[in-house]
């Protein structure tokens, strides 16, 4: 009888960053499947080697990237508020504690100023201190029972809460100008001005707080269970 537990987790790629507890369950029971599927194709006259590639076939299908994506989504919604929530907002917390305290002793963040009027803020001291912050989300994360999938989604709250405040006040900002028509919308620049501020504000952040909760990973990982 061929391995399909082992076959599966090595076809099926998204599994190794899902929760073991969600791994196992979810490989066993396709493994149970495909144990049935082969013992039926048998019953059916197809040689050892049909069979087999039947089942190859059926785990190439697990293996799609729809599958996969539903996969993703199942993981992050399984117990989503103590996983993922709860750490994020503390992430997210504890950025905002780290910039205020920047602020208060009087490090503002670097502005690269363009010639159309727009600028773009580079909050240099605080992208030194989110990995911190990314860490500490992906710790909480875990001692909730997350997986490395919801650790290092939960780093990713600020970035999303801030692109997410952008994008409704484009959107409040469209709305206005179809109900207000001397308003002075102005695609062009509101464009460049939301590109500048999720640049700032969301893409890079999200990269020293992403960084920070691999490495909680990693070192997570790397720790042997006490004997």
């Amino acid at each position: 009888m061929p391995d399909w537990k082992k076959l599966i987790c090595e076809q099926v790629g998204v599994l190794r960053v899902c929760p073991a507890e969600f791994t196992e369950e979810l490989v066993r029971e396709w493994a149970s499947h495909l144990e049935e599927s082969f013992e039926t194709f048998l019953s059916e006259g197809l040689s050892f080697g049909e069979a087999y590639q039947r089942g190859l076939q059926q785990i190439r299908q697990l293996a799609g990237a729809r599958s996969q994506v539903r996969i993703l989504q199942e993981v992050l919604m399984r117990g989503f508020t103590k996983q993922v929530a709860l750490p994020g907002l503390v992430t997210f917390a504890l950025a905002m504690a780290f910039g205020g305290a920047l602020d208060f002793a009087g490090i503002p963040p670097r502005t690269i100023l363009f010639s159309n009027g727009l600028f773009l803020s580079l909050p240099t001291s605080l992208f030194c201190v989110l990995p911190l912050c990314g860490a500490a989300g992906a710790f909480i994360s875990r001692r909730n029972g997350g997986g490395p999938l919801q650790r290092i989604t939960a780093s990713l709250f600020l970035p999303a809460i801030m692109g997410s405040l952008f994008t409704v006040g484009v959107i409040a900002g469209w709305i206005t100008s179809r109900i207000v028509p001397s308003y002075g919308w102005n695609w062009s620049l509101v464009v460049r001005a939301f590109a500048l501020w999720l640049t700032g504000y969301a893409i890079l952040p999200a990269i020293p707080l992403v960084l920070g909760s691999v490495a909680e990973v990693k070192l997570s990982s790397m720790r042997k269970p006490a004997v």
